[in-house]
């Protein structure tokens, strides 16, 4: 009995510690993320118009190109003397934002995913792998009422690795209970590395003046327009 305590203190502590840092790494994260939005933000009001017409001149560019490789491919089959009528290029449609999943949306998107690879129906020919998909669909609804992120991350990792249906692993083991928080250690420290090592958040937390880095993104927009209006003009000779 003593022993089983000492086990399960130390187990506690262990899970404290793993979810302190958790919380810390998260807390991180959140504070770069946010100053380099809100400093992406900032420059996007300078460079909008700038990022749409380059765009919009690559589109036109690769689309006047594969229109001419393919008037080449033609002019061969029909012969070098066939001229085919110009046809006429339609502005590409600006892109929308792209919109980030909150938690509950990723939730519920995994859960979906999950569900169609262990749904008992994929086995009902097989009566022993249909009780095994059963018990997987009763553990991935516990999880996804749970609304535990983390865990449903490691159940949806695991249903990928093919393992699911062929054994019993198929729960978050309880012989390794902070299997999950480890996990998110790992997720969340190189979520961090990244978040740190993106051009914007450098500019902002190395540069003396950070918005001299607009007239930088202006200059490089200015010579990729210029070149893409050069060879709009070239492709469409």
């Amino acid at each position: 009995m003593t022993n089983d305590l000492q086990r399960d203190e130390e187990l506690a502590f262990r899970q404290f510690g793993l979810k302190t840092q958790i919380a810390k790494l998260e807390k991180e994260l959140e504070e770069v993320l946010i100053k380099t939005r809100s400093f992406e933000a900032m420059l996007l009001t300078h460079i909008e118009e700038d990022i749409i017409e380059e765009r919009e001149l690559n589109a036109v560019y690769r689309k006047l190109r594969n229109e001419k490789k393919q008037k080449r491919l033609e002019q061969k089959r029909r012969g070098k003397n066939y001229k085919a009528p110009r046809s006429v290029l339609i502005p590409p449609k600006k892109e929308l934002p792209k919109v980030e999943l909150s938690n509950k949306q990723e939730l519920k998107r995994l859960y979906k995913e999950t569900m169609f690879l262990v749904h008992p129906d994929k086995y009902s020919l097989n009566e022993d792998m249909g009780e095994k998909a059963t018990e997987a669909t009763a553990n991935l609804i516990d999880i996804y009422k749970s609304g535990d992120l983390v865990k449903m991350r490691l159940f949806h990792q695991h249903v990928l690795s093919g393992n699911a249906i062929e054994d019993n692993t198929i729960k978050v083991k309880e012989q390794e209970p902070d299997a999950y928080l480890e996990s998110e250690i790992e997720r969340l420290t190189k979520a961090l590395f990244e978040a740190k090592h993106k051009r914007t958040y450098k500019v902002l937390t190395t540069y003396d003046n950070p918005e001299s880095y607009i007239q930088e993104l202006k200059d490089f927009y200015a010579d990729r327009i210029a070149k893409l209006m050069k060879r709009t003009r070239k492709a469409n000779k």
